[in-house]
């Protein structure tokens, strides 16, 4: 860093932190009401409950579940807000099969060029699909991560990482 005299040298320190289970409550829905279906279709409320800015850059959150045998899945977020903010096009699912867990997992991350920091107690969104290229059927029930009930309600069954490090484990 080059300063001239008199200056004070403005230095950003990354959000590296540790967030807590408490930091943060969990909160989804299921759009079906069979366990039968050929969509695993949830929608994800994260609040902050912390004095923290959030970087949901360093966010990930993981669905897990059976995937039936099904192959050609297809990931699709329908729409994501921070703060009722528009960040859709932020947001980046990937589809792999845990050996260690024993099942199939939904990762969703964030990637944006610019901070999207989730400040003390504001939301972030995400309604998300899964479904294959011929629409097979899923067993719901079968899902660690489904959450049967038809309104937003506390869900500790999906995995939260920050910075890397697991949040929550009450899922596993």
């Amino acid at each position: 860093i080059s300063v001239s005299w008199g200056e004070i040298p403005l230095l950003t320190k990354p959000n590296t932190y540790k967030l807590t289970s408490d930091d943060i409550a969990l909160t989804t829905i299921n759009i079906y009401n069979n366990n039968i279906s050929d969509t695993i279709a949830t929608r994800i409320k994260l609040k902050n409950l912390s004095e923290k800015d959030i970087d949901i850059n360093n966010l990930k959150i993981v669905y897990l579940y059976q995937n039936d045998g099904n192959e050609n899945e297809v990931f699709e977020c329908d729409w994501a807000g921070q703060d009722n903010k528009y960040i859709t096009n932020s947001v980046n699912g990937t589809i792999s099969y845990d050996e260690s867990l024993g099942c199939s997992k939904i990762s969703v991350k964030f990637t944006k060029e610019d901070n999207c920091m989730l400040t003390p107690d504001t939301i972030l969104d995400v309604h998300f699909r899964v479904h294959t290229i011929n629409w097979d059927k899923y067993d719901l029930s079968n899902d660690l991560s489904f959450h049967p009930e038809l309104e937003y309600t506390e869900n500790s069954k999906l995995l939260i990482y920050y910075n890397g490090e697991l949040v929550n484990d009450s899922a596993t």
